[in-house]
C-alpha cells in the first residue's frame, strides 16, 4: 500500500517547502524540500525546483510506507487506505518509535485514531502546531474510503486505483482444476490491464491467474 493523494497532501501542508536548504539551530545536516535532511549530499548553497522537491518527498515516504506496513498494517490487516496514509505522516513526523508507541497502545483500529492524538509527541515548544497536525492525520484516519462495484472492463480507466480478490488454478486442462483464492489488495490500473486474467496473473504471480468483475471494486479518494 502506498499514500495517497491525501495523505500526501497533509503531509505537505503541516511541513511546509524550503526549496532552499538551511540549519536549524543544533542540527548537524542541512534540511531542504518537505523535510528532507540526514542527507551528506545537502549543503548551505543547495538549491531545488518543485519538482525535485515533490519527487524527493516520494522517494522519501517509501522508507515510512515500510515502517507502518511492518510494525501496523502486520498488526491490523484490514486498515484501509487512508489510515494507512495517515499513520505515514504520523511516522514522518515522529520516527518509527512514535509510530510504535501508537501502535503498541492500541488494541483495534477506533482506539488508535483516538491514540495519535494522545500520543502526540513530546517537543513541548511545538505543541500547539503538533497537535493540530494529530487532529488532521486522526480525521484522515476516520475518512471511509468509497468504493463502487464495477462489471465492465471499459470502467477500469488506467490510473484508476481498485480493490481486487484474484483466483488461480493450481492445475492446467484439467476437468477438475483446483482454485485457490488471494486475498483483496490494493493497485493501480494500468494501459495493459484489459482483461480480467491479465489483472489476476498480475495480482498472483501466476500465469494462469484471474479474477471476477463482481471482486472488483473501484475506489474513489
Amino acid at each position: 500500500m502506498r499514500t495517497n493523494d491525501a495523505g500526501l497532501n497533509l503531509i505537505k501542508s503541516f511541513e511546509g517547502c524550503s526549496l532552499r536548504a538551511y540549519k536549524l539551530a543544533g542540527e548537524s545536516y542541512y534540511t531542504i524540500g518537505y523535510g528532507h535532511s540526514f542527507d551528506n549530499s545537502i549543503s548551505a548553497c543547495t538549491c531545488w525546483s518543485q519538482k525535485e522537491a515533490d519527487e524527493h518527498l516520494i522517494n522519501d515516504l517509501q522508507v515510512y510506507e515500510r515502517y507502518v506496513t511492518e510494525d501496523a498494517l502486520s498488526k491490523f490487516g484490514n486498515m484501509n487506505e487512508n489510515q494507512f496514509s495517515a499513520l505515514v505522516s504520523y511516522c514522518y513526523n515522529r520516527g518509527r518509535g512514535g509510530l510504535r508507541q501508537l501502535v503498541n497502545a492500541s488494541t483495534c483500529l477506533e482506539q488508535m485514531a483516538d491514540n495519535i492524538v494522545i500520543y502526540w509527541g513530546s517537543a513541548t515548544l511545538y505543541k500547539n502546531g503538533l497537535v493540530r497536525r494529530r487532529e488532521a492525520e486522526k480525521e484522515l484516519f476516520n475518512t471511509p474510503i468509497k468504493v463502487i462495484h464495477t462489471k465492465s472492463v471499459e470502467e477500469l480507466v488506467p490510473g484508476t486505483v481498485v480493490k481486487i480478490t484474484s483466483y488461480y488454478k493450481t492445475r492446467r486442462n484439467t476437468r477438475n482444476p483446483v482454485i485457490k483464492k488471494r486475498t483483496a489488495r490494493i493497485l493501480k490500473i494500468y494501459p495493459n490491464d484489459v482483461n480480467p486474467y491479465q489483472l489476476g496473473s498480475r495480482l498472483t504471480g501466476k500465469k494462469f491467474g484471474y479474477c471476477n468483475y463482481g471482486d472488483i471494486q473501484y475506489i474513489k479518494k
